[in-house]
């Protein structure tokens, strides 16, 4: 019959620690902040983001987290000033307090841009998305703990739901260039789910979980970009997004 283990046993086996805290906040690539696809029409590409940025834990615990993100995006115009677009692809995830990189996970949203003012070669619009990512460490490994030769099973999963208003304004600066800029409030709340099992053979199996949460430590940034159109159907742009971040982000798209 297997030995149970006691409170005091436990609690020494499990305390070679958790990784409660560990977790990010990223923002997603603006892109021109005025409606870009025609009317009736799709837009498909692709989308390179790079982030740097600060968020807040429970405890007030400032850290720095790092993704890449690697995504398609499809966009329709329902009229000519108003646009919707859907977005999924992987995004790496790491952060300066963890001590392992998390897998590379899926992360997927969408939005919509408006375009609410337009004087020709000025136009004024405003941009609303929805992202969601998810990233999962997990690890097996045995040895002895406190004493104790155990088998630890340990995994660890981080999800964040960013949310973002952007305003901004573009201005046509010839036939292939169109800068633009703008201002945009960018919030992600993140949650970290972790459990780990131990065996201990001869004295039989437990398990414990945590959780965490945070927060982006900075709401308010600015961005700015320019599209770079090499045909009338097809087109990059880069940008580039600071004060709450420090992000880049190259983006090709293709008008059908």
């Amino acid at each position: 019959m297997a030995k149970k283990l006691t409170k005091s046993q436990i609690v020494s086996i499990l305390g070679l620690g958790f990784l409660v805290g560990a977790t990010s906040a990223q923002a997603s690539t603006v892109g021109n902040p005025t409606a870009t696809t025609p009317s009736g029409a799709f837009q498909i590409g692709l989308d390179i983001e790079s982030h740097e940025r600060d968020y807040t834990d429970d405890d007030n615990f400032t850290s720095t987290a790092e993704s890449n993100r690697y995504q398609a995006r499809a966009a329709f115009g329902i009229t000519s000033n108003i646009e919707l677009f859907v977005k999924g692809g992987m995004a790496s995830l790491t952060s300066d307090d963890m001590d392992q990189d998390l897998d590379d996970g899926a992360v997927f949203g969408g939005g919509i841009k408006a375009t609410v003012l337009d004087s020709g070669k000025l136009k004024v619009g405003v941009v609303a998305q929805v992202l969601s990512q998810t990233n999962e460490y997990s690890e097996t490994t045995s040895g002895y703990y406190a004493g104790y030769y155990a088998n630890v099973d340990y995994t660890v999963e981080v999800s964040l739901l960013e949310t973002e208003l952007a305003l901004g304004a573009s201005y046509q600066a010839g036939d292939r260039f169109t800068p633009y800029a703008g201002i945009m409030y960018s919030n992600v709340d993140v949650d970290l789910d972790e459990t780990m099992n131990v065996t201990v053979p001869g004295y039989g199996s437990t398990s414990n979980s945590g959780s965490a949460s945070a927060e982006s430590a900075d709401n308010f940034g600015v961005f700015v970009g320019t599209d770079i159109h090499i045909t009338d159907a097809f087109g990059i742009s880069i940008e580039g997004r600071f004060v709450h971040e420090s992000s880049f982000s190259a983006l090709a798209n293709f008008t059908l």
